[in-house]
């Protein structure tokens, strides 16, 4: 995959396959979401929310541009390989939620969920945005559907405000 790329390109590939973790023969978005997990657990732990959220709102704001440029390293649209929006759609499903491991795998599994299954409008924002733009806004509308999905189930069980 690296051969016959530019420096640039190199680091890109690297930095959108999440350090090679896209490279996964099966599921590697799943993969890339669960290798999320420690680095959701660092950023909530050392963190107040304010920071957390401004640090996934940066790296949101990285990501396009990113994703753009690695479709263009590889020729292709939203390749397989590419999960730096799974890595993105992690963080935004966990914003605002009080850290916990079962907050976090019903998190995880939720917004697998959603992005796997891109009910509307998921699917409709995916085709309608050009590069990296598309590619990371679908995963983004996936992480708030979960987010609210999570939000509703935890006011559900444990009475947690909305």
């Amino acid at each position: 995959m690296l051969k016959n790329k530019t420096y640039f390109q190199r680091v890109i590939i690297i930095i959108g396959s999440f350090g090679g973790i896209g490279l996964a023969p099966k599921a590697p978005g799943t993969v890339a979401t669960i290798a999320t997990l420690p680095i959701y657990w660092l950023l909530a732990h050392a963190c107040t929310p304010p920071i957390y959220a401004l640090l996934v709102a940066l790296l949101l704001i990285a990501s396009v541009p990113i994703c753009t440029a690695y479709e263009k390293a590889l020729g292709a649209e939203d390749p397989p390989t590419l999960v730096l929006d799974e890595v993105c759609g992690l963080l935004i499903t966990m914003l605002w939620i009080q850290p916990g491991w079962l907050t976090l795998l019903l998190g995880l599994a939720l917004f697998r969920l959603f992005d796997i299954l891109k009910p509307f409008p998921i699917h409709t924002v995916e085709k309608r945005l050009p590069g990296g733009l598309g590619v990371m806004a679908d995963d983004v509308v996936a992480a708030i559907f979960a987010n609210l999905a999570l939000r509703l189930i935890l006011h559900l069980i444990h009475g947690i405000p909305l």
